[in-house]
């Protein structure tokens, strides 16, 4: 065996391809490489030889080279996922007999975790026996462990048989049948930085039957760091019989050969500069870091470069959809190496989600995630809000109320396949009933969906893959049974960590991998990003089951394990070496002050010592200050709409505004249209004739809610669940109705009874009605709507003040008081609205409206900003059309739960009047048990004021504040008509507003409402009125 050790892995390959090269003309050749590198180093084979195409050279991996030569019987190896669903039925077997996992053996991901911790077991040449006889050893807790882990391991190793074996028994087999062999070919092996305990055994015989070998390995003899290469191989491989031993020293550039020898050594270098070739970065953001790459990239094309030059190592994967969406703006071809998780992949989870929703009893959220798959087909969206609207929380039985039809259709549809999943059956059942499943909503997927040809073919790969578990399940399993939820929980374990890859898709664009387990290899230019504290490089703390603690006992007792934390530890600071220094050209590392998730993160140490290495590596100013650097009209467009949302400073104003001169005239229409800052609407907005108070009320809430709820027409889903606001409306109801028939009322309990059984024959609350489950809350209302009504009709006895008018409409309608008009610039507006009740005495009136909600209010600051006109501008209606005099303006707040202290109280303004404020309340002199929310000082004289708030107005403030009430509603009437739709929200409104989800502007630059004290608003009102 020839042994080729070098400095670096690169070195390494190299050193074993010029023996390869030597050798090309005796017979066949045959490589041995780590598991997706095969393709790096075909193609790296071929341009050593200056061909396109070669018939004597193989690469494989050890597993496919078990196929190579064991044949068929190579192909009754179990999959990962295979051995995944043995082990789920070793572990289910077993479950009676376990000590410390028998609370944990029925979880979803406990065989997957198992599996890996057994394979590293195996692999590490531990047996069953081993793990027997040191648990003797050890404290309880980390003997039933042991003992656990023993037990599972010799059940799973008996459950392989002759006809059916593992990765691991495949290798172990592979090396049994090579040693009866005489291997005619030329063998060569490289690119590991360590072996399985079956991979080193094979190397060994392929030293002893192969016609040639050679191996290439690491060495960092002589290095600071020299505790972080492979020693302990190096010295396993020297070993071996007849090793002929050479080295082959790849020459690095000078900063990349100081980040080879001392990195994580921690030894202290004098610093020196790094001629351009290493560059350290911080930003603030992830965005900023990966946008500072794409403009590096770009600008780098434009001057001649490839993009196939340019490589990116993630190593958060938060990067990968910033580096999408960045890549995107600036028109980078991108590949992003990485294998896509299955269970996370469209066809798994047409499948999972209809096995969930038999499980849940076709709940409304299990079935609603089984229908918003497109594999599904269908648009589920009138379904939606179909069940939100009758209250529909099991999609069990037909649905008959409404419109239906077409909700029912999807019902039948889903309902149909949701019967082909068993309910109990054989593992065959389960696994034939989701293979027609699937292979139905593949086949039907047809042209029904846009679909990339990235997700084209994760959806082809991802389905060939569960076609491959499900089989094995068959044959593993196939005659035992299994409830729906057991059955899920196995499949779902095995899918747990099956990843399908795919291929680039351009020959020229960047390739973007994972800094921890891509191979970078040929690279001319290297950028890291996301080179922070506990990211480069990734530490562990040992495996899921058996953690850093049980390694270290396990360690004591003489088993150590390949994978151990330890040497995880070590091979991840080699690999981050390899990495750093696989560039020909230029590495740039970066890192940012806040995560992809936000959290605030630190440099890591390879960082901060890159920067003690190289004096030159972050002088670089990067400023951008040239329209070129925007490189594409997309990212042009996406810049300009930023700064909408973030306006420029001065030194970036200029390269925003040209940006903007270089779009399309289709992109600054867009940009006009969807501005976050337009105040007023590009169209003709039309002049309005008639509106509402609630509607003006909405305005000057914010003219951009507005705009949604009115302009718009956008709504808010109906939902059947009685929500605050229908909670209100069904107390409305039972008020109105007792005060229009208050005297004919005899029993206040049948009265409250009879009108919920008028409002629920609406067939939505009827839906409502039929669900036992909310039965509960109709009658905590019920109860409440009797202790209301019982309260306020005692409360009526302590007024003078008398119900005259119940739901007063003011409208030109045969029972209405006529329309409020409003007289603007662009003609007459008519108001039109209702009021709760309206009570009168001698020749006063004064307005209730009833709030559903605890803390309703009406202080004058409200009227001032517009925000609450309601009440003063019907007081004004009343005292113009019937004559009345102003006696008050109240909101009476009538809520489900109650703390201590009053339950009810008049929020607003009264009469300056002792003798009306005795009317409206003749307990309004003792505080605690008063309606009016007023105080008396000494003299029993009544205070204006409660804190900076008038409580009571004058006969003239009245008339001030109503005139004035007038004169807002009539301009919010005219910016209306003018198209005016800023977003400008008075503070807080954004938490109860519909549409804060679709909001760009949700909670920013909120208006303060505060105007000063009471007597201030005051005369700021007279003047407007004057």
């Amino acid at each position: 065996m020839d042994l080729i050790l070098s400095n670096t892995n690169y070195g390494a390959i190299e050193g074993v391809i010029e023996r390869f090269k030597a050798r090309f003309d005796e017979g066949e050749h045959i490589f041995i490489v780590p598991d997706r590198f095969s393709m790096s180093m075909e193609k790296r084979l071929l341009e050593s030889l200056n061909l396109t195409s070669s018939f004597n050279v193989e690469v494989v991996t050890f597993n496919r080279l078990a196929k190579k030569i064991m044949g068929n019987a190579a192909d009754r190896c179990l999959t990962p996922e295979g051995s995944v669903l043995l082990l789920e039925k070793v572990v289910m077997e077993s479950e009676g007999n376990l000590k410390y996992f028998k609370n944990f053996a029925n979880r979803v991901s406990f065989a997957r975790d198992l599996y890996a911790t057994l394979t590293e077991l195996r692999n590490s040449a531990v047996s069953a026996n081993d793990l027997y006889k040191s648990a003797e050893n050890m404290p309880k807790g980390i003997k039933d462990k042991i003992y656990d882990t023993a037990y599972l391991l010799e059940g799973y190793e008996n459950a392989l048989s002759e006809k059916v074996f593992d990765s691991t028994t495949r290798l172990k087999a592979l090396a049994d049948e090579i040693s009866k062999q005489t291997l005619s070919q030329s063998f060569y092996v490289c690119g590991f930085s360590s072996y399985k305990a079956p991979e080193l055994k094979i190397v060994e015989i392929l030293n002893k039957t192969a016609t040639y070998l050679c191996v290439g390995a690491v060495s960092g003899a002589g290095n600071a760091n020299s505790r972080i290469y492979p020693y302990s191989l190096v010295a396993k491989l020297r070993n071996f019989e007849g090793v002929s031993e050479s080295r082959y020293n790849y020459r690095l550039e000078k900063p990349f050969e100081t980040i080879s020898k001392y990195l994580f050594s921690y030894e202290r270098v004098k610093p020196a500069p790094s001629g351009g070739k290493v560059k350290v970065k911080e930003f603030y953001t992830p965005f900023e870091e990966t946008r500072f790459v794409a403009g590096e990239i770009a600008k780098a094309v434009r001057e001649g470069r490839r993009y196939k030059d340019f490589t990116v190592a993630i190593c958060d994967g938060g990067y990968a959809p910033i580096i999408k969406s960045v890549f995107g703006q600036y028109g980078i071809p991108f590949f992003i190496d990485k294998g896509y998780l299955v269970s996370q992949t469209l066809t798994a989870k047409y499948l999972l989600s209809l096995m969930r929703a038999v499980i849940d009893n076709y709940s409304l959220d299990s079935v609603l995630d089984f229908m918003k798959n497109p594999l599904f087909g269908e648009d589920c969206f009138d379904f939606e809000n179909y069940c939100l609207k009758y209250s529909v929380d099991f999609v069990t039985r037909p649905f008959k109320f409404g419109e239906y039809e077409e909700p029912e259709k999807l019902r039948q549809k889903f309902e149909k396949l949701a019967l082909t999943i068993p309910s109990k059956g054989k593992a065959s059942d389960f696994s034939d009933a989701l293979q027609k499943l699937l292979k139905s909503a593949v086949d039907n997927l047809g042209e029904s969906l846009a679909l990339t040809s990235l997700y084209k073919k994760l959806i082809d790969g991802s389905a060939k893959k569960i076609y491959t578990v499900l089989d094995e399940a068959s044959a593993i399993m196939g005659d035992e049974q299994f409830e729906t939820e057991e059955f899920y929980r196995t499949f779902s374990s095995a899918i747990a960590k099956l990843e399908v890859s795919v291929l680039p898709m351009y020959s020229d664009c960047v390739i973007i991998g994972d800094a921890e387990s891509t191979k970078f290899y040929d690279t001319k230019n290297l950028f890291v990003l996301g080179a922070n504290e506990g990211f480069l490089p990734r530490m562990s703390d040992g495996g899921v089951l058996l953690n850093h603690r049980a390694e270290d006992m396990l360690s004591k007792n003489g088993i150590t394990l390949l994978s151990s934390a330890e040497n995880n530890n070590i091979s991840a600071m080699l690999s981050a070496v390899d990495m750093l220094i696989s560039p020909s050209e230029k590495l740039w590392v970066s890192y940012s002050a806040k995560g992809a998730d936000e959290q605030t993160l630190t440099a890591s140490n390879v960082a901060a010592e890159l920067k003690n290495y190289f004096s030159d590596c972050d002088n670089e100013d990067e400023t951008k200050d040239d329209i070129t650097d925007y490189c594409t009209l997309k990212n042009c467009f996406f810049k300009v709409m930023e700064s909408m949302e973030n306006p420029p400073d001065e030194s970036h104003k200029k390269l925003t505004d040209a940006a903007y001169s270089v779009l399309t005239a289709e992109q600054k229409r867009r940009i006009e249209k969807l501005a976050p800052r337009q105040e007023y609407l590009v169209c003709e907005s039309q002049k309005i004739k008639s509106t509402s108070v609630s509607r003006l009320e909405k305005f000057y809430g914010c003219p951009y809610s507005y705009y949604f709820a009115y302009m718009l027409g956008l709504k808010k889903r109906e939902e059947t669940s009685i929500m605050s606001t229908e909670t209100g409306t069904i107390i409305h109801a039972v008020l109105e109705a007792f005060f229009r028939n208050e005297e004919e009322v005899k029993n206040i309990n049948s009265f409250v009874e009879e009108q919920f059984a008028e409002i629920f024959k609406d067939e939505r609350l009827k839906s409502k009605m039929e669900k036992s489950g909310d039965n509960s809350q109709i009658m905590r209302l019920k109860a409440e709507c009797k202790k209301i009504v019982t309260d306020l009709d005692e409360l009526s006895k302590r007024s003078k003040f008398k119900p005259i008018f119940v739901e007063a409409e003011f409208a030109d309608t045969k029972d209405g008081f006529g329309a409020i008009k409003l007289s603007t610039k662009y003609g007459e507006v008519e108001l039109r609205g209702k009021i709760d009740r309206v009570d009168a005495y001698d020749g006063y009136c004064l307005i209730i409206d009833y709030k559903s909600f605890k803390s309703a209010s009406l202080s004058l600051s409200d009227i001032y900003f517009g925000k609450k006109l309601q009440l003063y501008i019907y007081l004004s209606a009343l005292v113009g059309s019937k004559n009345f005099k102003p006696a008050g303006a109240f909101y009476l707040p009538l809520f489900n739960s109650y703390t201590d202290g009053k339950r009810y109280s008049l929020k607003g303004q009264a009469l300056l009047d002792k003798e009306i404020l005795s009317a409206i309340d003749s307990e309004c002199s003792k505080k605690d048990e008063s309606l009016l929310d007023i105080t008396f000082d000494g003299n029993q004289e009544v205070k204006s004021t409660v804190g900076k708030e008038n409580k009571v107005l004058t006969n003239g403030q009245f008339n001030t504040v109503m005139e004035y009430a007038k004169k807002v509603a009539a301009k919010g009437a005219e910016l209306i008509s003018e198209g005016f739709i800023k977003a400008s929200p008075v503070k807080g409104n954004c938490d109860v507003c519909d549409f804060s989800e679709i909001c760009s502007q949700k909670d920013k630059n909120p208006r303060s409402i505060a105007a000063g004290k009471s007597g201030e608003i005051i005369e700021k009102m007279e003047k407007v009125v004057k």
